[in-house]
């Protein structure tokens, strides 16, 4: 009977050191934000070919299905100076962008202005080429907070929080490590503005993988982006992010 009461407490010890090296394992396995955000930078071409980004070019067509409008988008980015162009027939030219530091916007609704504080740093950073393989340089922590279904795929939620301004919340798949979604609340002229953007079709574009579906949804707006070329490295001159002469004239009084 002793015997048998000594094999027992031995069994047991065994089984409880066995269940504690595995639960140890798996913490000690169990992804990071940090090594999520970089897989995504690794299966999308790695951060060798990301670095050898200068310049990029995005044009596709926009549709807004609610309004029953469609156009023409094509967003440009070099040497942190980004311009975004949005035809639509029927509404006109909604433009903005990012030029020597100064963001702006240019459309019938705002009207042209010059962005200014946490609005304008949100769109400084976003222009910023080395944004994705060097996201540490503008995002100092990041956190895991959970998983989400996205589109039917289980996610990873990273919470990736910047030097100054509001969070932003990435989603990435746990099959395939791409980022299917991004919510964040932007800073804005009407106030605070809840945004979410959803990822998709991703394509290999001279070594790097691009999103060749976007959607888009603020402020009770809803469009979806179908692109259907990227441009890495091809010829951008800087005249591509002159300032409109209605934004150019409102520099001297916004930029002090």
């Amino acid at each position: 009977m002793l015997r048998y009461s000594g094999f027992m407490r031995r069994r047991a010890f065994f089984h409880l050191t066995a269940a504690s090296l595995s639960a140890a394992y798996q913490k000690a396995t169990a992804p990071t934000a940090a090594s999520i955000v970089d897989n995504f930078v690794t299966v999308t071409g790695g951060p060798a070919a990301y670095a050898k980004i200068v310049s990029e070019v995005a044009e596709g067509t926009v549709n807004m299905a609610a309004q029953n409008v469609s156009g023409k988008v094509r967003v440009v980015k070099k040497s942190g100076n980004a311009y975004t162009v949005i035809e639509i027939p029927t509404i006109g030219k909604m433009e903005e962008g990012v030029t020597k530091g100064v963001a702006w916007e240019n459309n019938q609704i705002t009207g042209a202005r010059v962005r200014s504080g946490e609005e304008r740093e949100v769109h400084v950073r976003n222009a910023a080429i080395d944004l994705d393989h060097q996201w540490r340089k503008y995002f100092p922590k990041a956190d895991l907070v959970g998983s989400e279904s996205v589109a039917g795929e289980d996610c990873y939620k990273v919470v990736l929080t910047p030097k100054s301004g509001e969070p932003e919340t990435r989603y990435f798949s746990k099959k395939s490590g791409l980022m299917l979604k991004m919510t964040a609340t932007m800073p804005t002229q009407m106030g605070p503005m809840p945004m979410e953007s959803t990822m998709g079709d991703y394509r290999l574009v001279q070594g790097v993988k691009r999103p060749f579906k976007l959607g888009v949804s603020a402020g009770g707006q809803v469009a979806e982006m179908l692109f259907s070329k990227y441009t890495i490295n091809g010829p951008v001159p800087d005249s591509a992010f002159v300032l409109p002469p209605e934004v150019a004239g409102l520099v001297p009084k916004t930029a002090k």
